[in-house]
């Protein structure tokens, strides 16, 4: 009798041991799982801040390239892509030329309000994009000028180009209606200058005769006015 005690005294501890292990382990793997869940909460929270991350830098890139208002390259993007043109024609010996645009007839405007100069503003760059080559680097160059990149185009095919972009202007309905049309200033490498900025300054001051003259032309100087 003595002995079916023991054994059942031995047997109820070690099974009480059993259960305590068991307790302390299921309390482990319990707490285990949380630690598990907050990593994978932790883990989703970094994955969403990388992807806002990379869309916030992707919008940053865009607007670093694309004026808001127009939808064309920016000034800044023109200039890389105009030194970077530069460097290519002039060691492959080759032409390109630069179409400067300043809207004629917005001053007349200027008491019909802001939204009604940028909705101008905006149509005139739109035409000025779907009219030209794909090839082409059309940009906003300030309020109301744009500036047109046209890679291995000599001077005379430029300025042809440029009447092109020029009658287009005057006879869109939008613009006809409104009596805003462009002045364009045309200048081509290598026979303008031998920087850059002598190039932009010969088409600014084609810009410059063509408003002179009435605006609503295309002109081409032959050096730019002191």
């Amino acid at each position: 009798m003595l002995h079916n005690v023991l054994i059942f005294v031995l047997i109820a501890g070690a099974t009480a041991t059993i259960v305590g292990l068991y307790a302390r382990l299921w309390r482990k793997l319990r707490h285990r799982a949380r630690e598990v869940d907050e990593i994978n909460r932790q883990r989703e929270q970094l994955l969403i801040q990388a992807k806002q991350r990379t869309q916030d830098i992707e919008l940053l890139k865009q607007q670093s390239i694309a004026d808001p208002l127009t939808g064309l390259k920016t000034r800044s993007y023109f200039l890389e892509a105009l030194r970077t043109e530069w460097k290519r024609a002039t060691r492959n010996g080759q032409s390109f030329s630069v179409l400067m645009v300043e809207l004629d007839g917005l001053e007349r405007l200027a008491a019909l309000g802001e939204t009604e100069i940028e909705r101008l503003v905006a149509r005139a760059g739109r035409l000025l994009q779907e009219k030209s080559r794909h090839s082409n680097v059309v940009a906003r160059y300030g309020d109301t000028r744009f500036i047109v990149l046209l890679p291995d185009a000599e001077l005379e095919p430029a300025r042809m180009s440029a009447d092109r972009l020029r009658v287009w202007m005057e006879n869109d309905p939008v613009l006809r209606t409104a009596q805003v049309t462009g002045s364009f200033g045309v200048a081509a490498h290598p026979v303008h200058g031998t920087t850059e900025e002598a190039l932009l300054a010969v088409a600014e001051a084609g810009i410059l005769t063509a408003k002179a003259h009435g605006g609503n032309r295309v002109e081409t100087e032959s050096s730019p006015k002191p």
